[in-house]
């Protein structure tokens, strides 16, 4: 039998090290993780045989090949190069997920602290670059110092969980986290602000029980953080989706604003192609662009002129994850809500086996994809891979707690059956 747990670990490894490089230094990091995943997964079914533990996987290609091929010979916005690109663009974190989940990988505890350690030492350079105003060198946009720090500091606390303790983590540990996560506060962004509200929420104030949202203590919290979470980002949304760079909404230019226009028109892309959508690699996303080939549909709804999305600048086209969306219809959205939900309930079989650090780092994961997802798309890159990955690990955990209490029920269904056995023997006698 091939192990691949020590393969698993340094790619793992070589995608916490991608949140600082990225793809400025190395422009395929996604792309080559992406194709190490898959690398394994094969050998994993070719040398070990677990067909059956890739059926997750054989889902989610089944899906989007059933859209690609929707995409090339029922719809016309697109190229078929186009297509092909956005569906390896879109498997990305499925394949991280599914690919994960199937592996289930064990690492020793010194692949642990090695992990802890790079963890460390990546959210402390990139906030020295931040205060040295270096950060040009290896980072463009800031907002990388943001995806790095929540990479980091949620992978750190994976790390820092020990089986031994499942019911918490060491002080030591629980504070380099948190350190980890204040370093990203640097990149300045309103959404990282509601992320880290978040994080300090779950580490420190939730416990379990408390979303029963029948307490009206427990509704207070909530809507407590709610209401922390939109103050410290107010003044971005208002700035992408209410005013624009004015002070006051104005409906007359609200047009000329690419994030809401995308959101806008995907509402109309939806309507118009509700059940199966608008196909792949034509709307909102980067193979929709011109980088790849510059998708019909935007001259369709008129918004071809729009400042970022035009073809002469159209750098915000996949500047946001939700408006994509459309491109999946009814039913897409069905499925992705679906998964979700499956996901949600691996980390409610954590919270009732008293796994709560495993609960509260899916949480965090969760929550960090659909908070970026408002306004950037880190779900599809290496960021998103590595939180998809962790996703998986802590689905494998659930999974494997579930067979072990179906084992256990089997063995007391089975000591039960022979005491009741033995009790008619005697009761003969």
């Amino acid at each position: 039998m091939l192990d691949i747990n020590r393969t698993y670990f340094w790619l793992f490894c070589f995608a916490v090290l991608c949140l600082l490089i990225g793809i400025e230094l190395f422009r395929f990091a996604d792309e080559v993780c992406q194709l190490v995943f898959a690398i394994l997964g094969a050998l994993d079914l070719l040398y070990n045989r677990r067909w059956r533990a890739y059926r997750l996987f054989f889902v989610f290609l089944g899906v989007m090949a059933f859209y690609a091929f929707y995409s090339i010979y029922f719809l016309d916005y697109s190229i078929p190069r186009a297509i092909v690109n956005d569906f390896v663009i879109q498997m990305k974190p499925l394949i991280a997920f599914s690919v994960t989940y199937a592996i289930a990988p064990q690492f020793t505890g010194k692949e642990k602290r090695i992990i802890k350690y790079l963890c460390i030492v990546l959210a402390v350079v990139s906030f020295i670059m931040i205060l040295a105003n270096t950060r040009r060198a290896l980072l463009p946009h800031v907002y990388h110092q943001g995806l790095l720090c929540a990479g980091c500091g949620i992978v750190y606390l994976l790390m820092a969980y020990d089986k031994e303790q499942p019911k918490d983590w060491s002080r030591k540990d629980l504070l380099w986290a948190v350190a980890i996560f204040m370093m990203g506060l640097a990149c300045t962004r309103a959404k990282y602000y509601g992320f880290v509200v978040l994080a300090l929420f779950m580490l420190f104030v939730y416990k379990p029980g408390m979303m029963n949202l029948k307490n009206l203590r427990n509704l207070g919290i909530i809507l407590l953080v709610l209401a922390a979470v939109l103050f410290v980002s107010w003044n971005k949304i208002e700035y992408y989706f209410i005013t624009g760079n004015s002070d006051t909404f104005d409906p007359e230019v609200a047009e000329s604003f690419a994030r809401p226009v995308l959101y806008a028109t995907s509402i109309l892309v939806f309507a118009d192609h509700f059940w199966l959508g608008s196909g792949l690699a034509s709307f909102a996303t980067s193979s929709s662009s011109t980088a790849t080939h510059y998708s019909g549909l935007y001259y369709d709804y008129g918004i071809d002129a729009i400042w970022g999305l035009s073809p002469a600048y159209d750098a915000f086209i996949s500047d946001t994850f939700y408006p994509e969306l459309a491109q999946f219809g009814f039913v897409g959205i069905i499925l992705f809500v679906v998964f979700c939900c499956w996901i949600w309930k691996r980390l409610m079989i954590l919270l009732r086996a008293g796994r709560l650090p495993l609960f509260i780092i899916g949480v965090l994961g969760f929550g960090f994809l659909a908070i970026d997802a408002t306004s950037n798309c880190c779900v599809l890159q290496v960021s998103g891979e590595l939180i998809m990955a962790v996703l998986g690990i802590l689905a494998a955990c659930a999974k494997s707690l579930d067979n072990e209490k179906l084992l256990s029920g089997n063995m007391a269904d089975v000591y039960n059956g022979l005491n009741k056995k033995e009790m008619k023997y005697e009761q003969k006698i």
